[in-house]
């Protein structure tokens, strides 16, 4: 394939090329552009691989628990300007050969990524992706069946939504607030306190002013990045990008990096409640987790040192701090939200116990510190290290099936774009691997070390217990209902005269969308 002989700081279609590399892990060439306009990124891997792959970028901070970044996430491929059909992703996924549609929604961003090894195809899904995120039609109509919307009948009022009840579901399963209470209490003072995806009890207070002016905020081009991979021109789609979207946006100043979360100078603890499982009423029926704010994962080292680190400690129940949760008999069993991870700009580590009573926090905690001193004082088997590394390289290196390749790239360089710094940094895995091998050659203690420093010495940690309680549920269930009700009786404006239009608005909505 032909590639168009260019340098940095040539300008091409509106955009400045700003850096130049070679990959050699994905056997092409990083080209890093800037709109001279916008200031809108496009960082386009060049190379041979038939499935083409693109995926925008938009930071998107939540502020409330509203989940409002998550309904604007189902709502955009919902019809736009240039295609204003009623769901225009279904026609793609009904119509398209694509190997991957999707938009996913993270703790404070929003990705939306396709692939396609037919050219034609691909060509088709970016421009109907672009179109969706720059100028999507946002109907109310839409806000109400994909997020939240009140209904009244002769039985009463409720609510109903697409987002609405899926977080309903989140928020009675038990790991899955244990997940969600390890870092929003770990991070109090920034957006990953806050539920991206949306709390049923907050959910049903967001309004569609607010909902669209969520969208004015962070869609603007100016935070939007555009990562592109596979057997494509260089800059093919910058042209396409000026011409229809960009060249008459302006820039606009946007404050959308997560802050670093403020060190602690103590160790915290933390109580949450959960749903009753049928049959929980058992004393050994909460989880109790440890959970620590680590290294910044826009750092390659410090993000394969803690994956090595917690395949080491957590990898197999024969794992020295997996075994020690098990055998202290404290517990049924380990928390499945044991690990780390690398989807938050400070990394948490989290190691903890599930099926445990909820007043036996200070002997979990004590497993766990007892454990992690030991392995210090005494060391880590080199064989355990060099076995844990092996399948590190192992697992980094194979090709697995199922993501596209395209995804995994941007999965690794979004972590230096998220605090904008160039994705090539960080979009390869390799170089990372060899540092951490002569790391650890230099000094044997490598692991411990980091051990004693980012956790043993560490005050930035909580001790998190959540506890199932027979009235959770009935608490949620009432605060909702009571909204409801608040809601029906407003006078004149937001009463029960407009809910009984709307609720006729969205029967004819989803009625001609049927049609």
């Amino acid at each position: 394939m032909a590639e168009r002989q260019l340098a940095a700081g040539d300008e091409l279609y509106g955009f400045i090329l700003e850096e130049i590399t070679p990959l050699a892990e994905y056997q092409g060439t990083g080209y890093l552009f800037r709109h001279i306009e916008t200031k809108m990124e496009v960082y386009q891997v060049v190379n041979e691989d038939p499935e083409c792959f693109f995926g925008y970028l938009f930071r998107t901070l939540p502020c409330n628990d509203t989940g409002v970044a998550h309904i604007i996430e189902h709502c955009l491929l919902a019809g736009s300007e240039r295609y204003p059909v009623h769901d225009p992703f279904m026609t793609l996924l009904k119509g398209s050969a694509n190997t991957f549609m999707n938009a996913l929604t993270y703790p404070d961003r929003t990705v939306y990524p396709a692939a396609s090894p037919l050219k034609k195809d691909f060509d088709n899904l970016f421009a109907v992706y672009t179109d969706a995120v720059f100028a999507p039609l946002l109907r109310e109509e839409t806000f109400w069946r994909e997020g939240v919307r009140l209904v009244c009948n002769e039985e009463g009022c409720h609510y109903e939504g697409v987002v609405f009840n899926e977080m309903l579901g989140v928020s009675a399963d038990h790991d899955a607030i244990v997940s969600r209470s390890a870092v929003q209490a770990l991070f109090p003072d920034n957006p990953y306190s806050f539920e991206s995806g949306g709390d049923p009890e907050a959910i049903i207070n967001l309004s569609y002013q607010e909902f669209r002016s969520f969208y004015d905020q962070y869609y603007h081009p100016s935070n939007a990045k555009l990562f592109l991979f596979g057997r494509m021109e260089v800059g093919e789609k910058l042209a396409y990008l000026d011409e229809h979207y960009l060249r008459t946006r302006g820039m606009l100043q946007i404050d959308s990096i997560v802050p670093l979360a403020r060190r602690w100078d103590r160790e915290r603890a933390v109580t949450f409640t959960s749903p009753m499982e049928e049959g929980g009423e058992e004393v050994k029926n909460a989880s109790i987790i440890l959970s620590w704010a680590t290294t910044e994962n826009d750092d390659s080292l410090s993000v394969m040192t803690l994956s090595t680190l917690v395949d080491i400690l957590l990898g197999n129940p024969a794992a020295p701090l997996y075994k020690a949760i098990i055998d202290s008999d404290l517990a049924s069993d380990i928390s499945p939200e044991s690990g780390m991870s690398a989807e938050f700009r400070q990394m948490p580590f989290i190691a903890g116990f599930k099926g445990i009573d909820p007043e036996d926090g200070e002997k979990a905690q004590n497993v766990i510190l007892s454990t992690l001193k030991k392995i210090v004082r005494d060391g880590l088997d080199p064989e355990l290290i060099e076995t844990s590394l092996k399948r590190t390289r192992f697992s980094q290196l194979e090709i697995p099936g199922g993501i596209p390749t395209g995804l995994r790239a941007l999965t690794r360089a979004t972590r230096a774009w998220m605090v904008d710094r160039s994705p090539s940094e960080t979009i390869e895995l390799v170089p990372t691997l060899n540092e951490l091998e002569k790391r650890i050659k230099r000094n044997s203690r490598y692991f411990e070390d980091w051990i004693k420093d980012h956790l043993l010495d560490n005050p930035h940690r909580i001790l998190v217990t959540v506890k199932p309680d027979e009235e959770h549920q009935r608490r949620q269930n009432e605060a909702i209902a009571k909204r409801a009700l608040h809601a029906a009786k407003q006078p004149g404006r937001n009463g029960m005269k407009e809910i009984i239009e709307q609720n006729k608005r969205f029967a004819a909505f989803e009625e001609e969308r049927d049609s």
